[in-house]
């Protein structure tokens, strides 16, 4: 119990933390400072700012699938028994999460920024990429499901699809905090949901 009160004060603080000072050591001293958490206790709970960061994208993605498994759940019991749903109104419920979520600065920050680090440095990036794998399993077994109601199951390949939903999702975030207000984030989801199920059948 008191773990998991160290744990939880520790990541209330530790988003901004990193996306102000970037992925480096010397941060995990300002993450224990401002939470009042001792550096001992972070290292008893941590291998380390890796392992860290790893944790606190897993929980955020756990909470991406069941956001979107209860939206896409929502639509499919809202259909007509012995009726189709419809793929569109399914990829709106999908992309609703997904931009509510995704509209957090810091967050995008802290994954940009670690993500470069993944990718400067291939010896930490194991996890980080089973974790984003995991995520993407998660959501394309959701989708798997909505794709079956919406009779597209057999012509849709929904991992690839996910795959390929999220890589736009990212480009498309990247756009919004960049130039924001040109068009809504959940709208440019939409439109690329809906062009990848066409091209995808």
């Amino acid at each position: 119990m008191e773990d998991e009160a160290t744990r939880l004060r520790l990541v209330c603080v530790a988003a901004e933390t990193f996306a102000e000072l970037g992925w480096r050591d010397a941060a995990v001293v300002q993450v224990c400072a401002r939470s009042g958490v001792d550096a001992s206790d972070f290292y008893r709970l941590y291998d380390g700012v890796d392992d860290f960061f790893v944790s606190m994208y897993a929980a955020r993605a756990d909470e991406l699938v069941a956001s979107t498994i209860a939206a896409l759940n929502e639509v499919i019991l809202s259909v007509r028994e012995g009726s189709l749903v419809d793929a569109r109104d399914a990829t709106r419920a999908v992309t609703r999460v997904f931009a509510a979520g995704a509209l957090d600065r810091t967050w995008w920050i802290l994954t940009t920024e670690y993500s470069l680090r993944a990718v400067r440095h291939p010896e930490v990036a194991t996890s980080y990429i089973a974790a984003r794998q995991e995520m993407r399993k998660g959501l394309g077994q959701a989708v798997r499901h909505a794709l079956e109601m919406a009779g597209l199951d057999e012509l849709v390949d929904s991992d690839r699809l996910v795959q390929l939903a999220t890589a736009v999702h990212r480009g498309a975030l990247a756009d919004h905090f960049l130039e924001p207000g040109q068009v809504t984030l959940e709208d440019l989801d939409h439109l690329a949901w809906l062009a990848l199920i066409d091209a995808l059948t």
